[in-house]
């Protein structure tokens, strides 16, 4: 059976989010046409969500003033038409703060946030990080698990301790290791919807009972990601 579009409900995030590109010219100046073209492309091709800044959006090379008018940019092309989850990390609790709080100033539905890059912080310290977070906005928090990236391993067991956070609401999975998606299900399926965050695994994940997936190479082929979730 065919799945229902859950575009509908801004809230209620399920399906494809493509983790946008932040296409630079020669210049190493933001393409500002080619974005709104790209992310005009990617809503016309059918994806359920939209994630500009994340790791594949190169927020870690952007200033300030650029992830706020990137934000704006993709805000005012989608006009409502799809989630935009606004990739709000950084690297102190601080900036973290201030990013989410200017995504949902903006009319971002929500934010995704991985764990703080270069300092390695310990289970309490992340716990504290999250809850400030958690506390300052008032829109859901799509928790990134990527310690291929940020070096940090986020467990199910702690994962299932954050469900407790009134805003955590989803996690991306992206150690590309299947138990991790059922024990996250088994764990907090019913308080938190799990996304798939690796390609290799994404057939076997919303199989299981995934919400659905986020990616970057859902940039290239965005109808066939589209395709695959809708026949799971």
């Amino acid at each position: 059976m065919k799945k229902t579009s859950p575009k509908s409900d801004r809230s209620n995030f399920r399906g494809v989010y493509a983790a946008v590109v932040t296409p630079m010219n020669a210049s190493e100046e933001i393409d500002f046409p080619q974005l709104t073209a790209f992310t005009d492309y990617l809503v016309r091709k059918g994806v359920h969500g939209l994630i500009p800044l994340g790791s594949t959006g190169e927020y870690y090379a952007l200033s300030a003033d650029e992830r706020e008018r990137v934000l704006r940019s993709t805000l005012e092309v989608v006009a409502g038409r799809v989630p935009v989850v606004a990739g709000a990390n950084a690297g102190s609790t601080r900036d973290v703060v201030t990013y989410a709080q200017q995504a949902e100033q903006l009319g971002c539905a929500g934010v995704m946030l991985a764990a703080p890059y270069y300092s390695l912080p310990r289970p309490e310290e992340l716990f504290a990080h999250f809850r400030a977070v958690n506390n300052a906005i008032g829109i859901p928090i799509v928790l990134y698990n990527y310690p291929g990236r940020t070096g940090v391993d986020m467990s199910p067991e702690f994962i299932e301790r954050l469900a407790e956070l009134k805003n955590l609401r989803y996690v991306k999975e992206s150690t590309g290791e299947m138990p991790r998606i059922t024990e996250l299900l088994r764990r907090c399926g019913d308080r938190l919807g799990v996304f798939c965050g690796c390609d290799t695994i994404a057939l076997e994940s919303l199989m299981v009972g995934a919400s659905g997936g986020i990616g970057g190479v859902v940039n290239g082929r965005p109808e066939s990601h589209v395709s695959l979730y809708e026949l799971t």
